[in-house]
């Protein structure tokens, strides 16, 4: 409001501001704010690599200070788009279950007809899933990629009954899928697309993939392509390790890994694909599985940026926070800024 007094604008009082957050139906407010940004993602210019179709990443993340009635932590899943980064779905998760079911029910928010369902897809929260049955819901002509958690048969399932693709990792939780995908002759297929070595943050990580078609045993619905990551990650060990001292003043016995100026880390990673290669190019997969690492970083924001952990708010009122941080994280990543803790001091400087 505008004070005469002042003449300028003043931020509302910190009551005014519990009471509007009390007052607001957390499910209510992700739908409509994700229906906004999702309604841009579509109509904007959104494409990875020569992909002409959206990526979703699904992740989930636990907010540790909240805790709702139950004395349960919060947890909220979530799916970003890849290149943007919006955040165009968000839901909790009931203490009772897990994110699997959530996957659905999720994805059912997005382009979904709210007349022929009878209601709003955010009302089948608390892990209550709904029966995949695709005839209410518009195409969803998206690719969709998730950690290994969500690498199921019923998941993957929705995803092409609505006209998507899907990018799975395949870990111990699928055995017979990851072990089908292991006993493929990986030393004798040639290199699909080599990432040259790129250093940032003081990491230096490259990429090396190989790409095959998907046998016709293996037990997965839709599956074209199954692939194998090499990831290499090369970090500097920090000099306060290195000059760590005792309690008497000495310094300490270092390992042989601290003893090193370097350290390097490699990583095998498995997985599914039900684009074919006629739909994709290995450079273009390589970007969709290294892309996974957006909501990650999007979490590290929350966490960093806006203290996300540290707020004690109950679960109700950390879930609207929650999604307000995913709201102004859109705003500033649509004004054209990546840089949002600078941007954030800068706005609050203004």
């Amino acid at each position: 409001r505008f004070n005469r007094r002042l003449r300028c604008y003043v931020p509302p009082s910190m009551q005014t501001i519990r009471r509007a957050v009390r007052s607001i139906d957390p499910g209510e407010l992700d739908r409509v704010i994700g229906a906004w940004l999702w309604r841009l993602a579509k109509t904007g210019t959104i494409t990875m690599g020569q992909l002409e179709r959206l990526v979703l990443a699904l992740d989930g993340k636990v907010s540790r200070g909240a805790y709702d009635a139950d004395g349960c932590q919060l947890n909220l899943f979530s799916a970003l788009v890849q290149g943007r980064r919006l955040t165009v779905a968000q839901q909790t998760i009931s203490s009772k279950t897990n994110e699997i079911p959530a996957f659905i029910t999720l994805l059912d928010q997005l382009d979904t007809d709210p007349d022929d369902t009878g209601g709003s897809p955010v009302d089948a929260q608390d892990g209550d899933t709904q029966d995949g049955d695709a005839r209410n819901r518009r195409p969803l002509n998206v690719i969709v990629t998730a950690d290994a958690l969500h690498t199921q048969r019923k998941s993957a399932r929705y995803v092409l009954d609505r006209g998507g693709d899907y990018v799975f990792v395949a870990k111990d939780n699928q055995v017979k899928l990851a072990d089908g995908i292991n006993d493929h002759a990986w030393q004798n297929t040639p290199i699909a697309y080599e990432e040259p070595a790129t250093t940032k943050n003081g990491r230096t990580t490259s990429q090396v993939l190989k790409v095959a078609p998907a046998p016709a045993t293996l037990p997965f619905p839709g599956a074209a392509q199954i692939f194998e990551l090499i990831r290499t990650v090369t970090t500097e060990v920090p000099a306060r390790i290195k000059n760590k001292k005792t309690k008497t003043g000495k310094l300490g016995k270092l390992t042989r890994a601290q003893q090193k100026k370097y350290r390097t880390i490699t990583t095998r990673v498995l997985g599914v694909t039900s684009l074919t290669a006629a739909k994709v190019i290995p450079a273009d997969l390589a970007a969709l599985i290294r892309g996974q690492w957006q909501i990650e970083a999007h979490h590290h924001i929350r966490d960093v940026v806006f203290g996300e952990d540290r707020n004690q708010t109950p679960a109700r009122g950390a879930h609207i926070l929650a999604t307000i941080r995913n709201l102004a994280v859109a705003l500033i990543r649509l004004a054209g800024y990546d840089r949002i803790a600078h941007t954030r001091r800068h706005l609050a400087w203004d």
